[in-house]
């Protein structure tokens, strides 16, 4: 399951045009709460890192593989609780990316914040890829706080020996 060659990082304004490029896919947005707006150039997503990076109850990692950008991950903090969210690069779609950086990222999220005992997640109905990672990290469906399309899952968490 855990592979060698991923790295968690901040975003850097270096970013910009690949996270632009990444942005500006209509088919990338297919599952996100946010509708796809149009091409996203450059400027747009330096100011999206920036934005990024002044926001204190986020935890919001760049991640690599093998030295490619190919998503991010990120914890939006409310106290104990926190909601997870991910993005993957449409090219990196179906090669196991996502189940290893979410793997990953939460063991070290449970390292970094070791107060978080509960995440969450909202998942498009129709993004069965993404509900199959969490179930298999052991989230549950919570079927009475569905927001259709978006379907909710919840996760205990146990600290790392």
């Amino acid at each position: 399951m855990f592979r060698k060659g991923y790295v968690f990082r901040p975003w850097e304004n270096e970013d910009a045009p690949p996270l632009s490029r990444i942005l500006s896919s209509e088919k990338f947005w297919e599952f996100l709460p946010e509708e796809y707006s149009g091409e996203f150039d450059s400027n747009e997503a330096l100011e999206l890192i920036k934005l990024n990076a002044s926001n204190s109850n986020h935890y919001i990692r760049a991640v690599e593989f093998e030295g490619e950008l190919i998503g991010q991950v990120r914890l939006e903090f409310d106290k104990e609780h926190a909601e997870l969210s991910y993005w993957l690069d449409i090219n990196h779609w179906g090669y196991g990316h996502g189940s290893a950086m979410v793997t990953l990222f939460l063991y070290e999220s449970t390292m970094h914040y070791p107060e978080l005992r509960f995440v969450y997640a909202r998942v498009h109905e129709k993004n069965l890829a993404s509900a199959r990672i969490l179930t298999k990290l052991g989230f549950l469906r919570i079927a009475e706080k569905d927001d259709l399309p978006f379907h909710y899952y919840e996760c205990c968490l146990t600290k790392p020996t």
